[in-house]
């Protein structure tokens, strides 16, 4: 297994460039450690491999644009070295979108912003600046970045990407936090012990496994019935196709467990009914 010289094990990667939702998220978590972004999904998952950073932190889910499928791409292609890392805890965070421009900006003709926040805050839009240009960008790190570059433009993101690319936020508060929220996953080594450590502010405790269901008449029926027998209330259940195989489905599965559960009792529940199953990770779940 990699392992992280004392100089790197508190090197905490996050997604996305600086100022971004993930990279604020990272700075709430892990206040004390040194973060490091990358651009690309698979760019972090390999840093991690490599021993170049102790964990990440990578988007999962929103509320209102769903999951992140470049992520769960990269939890499935941890498949081939589980057994050194692992899922060690959710985060859920609410999204303040604020509206950020230049100092000097007298009017408003570009919006720039991910099409989440745009579509989130197109009403709010609509209503103070009809007139003006609503543009996609890759993320709003990326938005506030460009916003920056142009004394016409403006950007709607979160609070820390108007710090970090020196904007003046002109509007907070430009939907309600409460219906936009997302989830993120600390991804890092596996515990040797197995044990879940406790966590501040944890409302419970949840597993996700990546499967692929044997080719028969009710297998995933199979696998839920045995999820409801056990008492195991599901979170989540995605669907990702299996390369090279048209028609055929692997699924990443998160549900709630209670904190005696282990991951031989996870795999021993649902291994009846699958060709393949890794447990990705049992970890706490709170919110900040």
């Amino acid at each position: 297994m990699p392992t992280a010289s004392p100089s790197l094990s508190r090197n905490t990667g996050y997604f996305g460039m600086p100022g971004s939702f993930t990279h604020e998220v990272a700075l709430k978590v892990f206040p004390a450690d040194r973060h490091q972004g990358f651009a690309e999904m698979a760019e972090g998952f390999s840093a991690l491999r490599a021993g170049r950073l102790s964990k990440i932190v990578v988007p999962f889910e929103n509320s209102i644009g769903g999951a992140v499928p470049d992520t769960l791409d990269q939890l499935i292609l941890l498949e081939g070295w589980s057994r050194d890392f692992a899922i060690r805890e959710q985060v859920a965070y609410p999204i303040h979108l604020c509206l950020m421009a230049p100092a000097q900006t007298k009017n408003i003709r570009r919006v720039y912003s991910h099409f989440v926040p745009l579509h989130v805050t197109q009403p709010w839009l609509e209503s103070h600046y009809p007139e003006a240009e609503r543009i996609v960008v890759a993320s709003t790190s990326t938005a506030a970045d460009r916003a920056a570059r142009e004394p016409d433009a403006a950007a709607v993101g979160n609070p820390a990407a108007a710090e970090v690319y020196g904007l003046k936020i002109i509007h907070r508060n430009l939907a309600h936090a409460s219906q936009n929220v997302t989830r993120f996953l600390v991804v890092g080594k596996r515990t040797r012990t197995g044990r879940i450590p406790a966590m501040k502010g944890a409302t419970g405790l949840r597993a996700m496994v990546h499967l692929r269901l044997k080719n028969r008449v009710g297998a995933l029926a199979d696998t839920l019935v045995a999820l409801k027998d056990s008492g195991f209330n599901l979170t989540q259940i995605l669907s990702r196709p299996v390369q090279g195989r048209l028609g055929e489905h692997q699924f990443l599965i998160e549900m709630e467990v209670p904190r005696s559960t282990g991951v031989q009792t996870v795999a021993a529940l649902l291994d009846s009914s699958c060709t393949f199953l890794n447990v990705l990770g049992i970890y706490p779940h709170r919110s900040i």
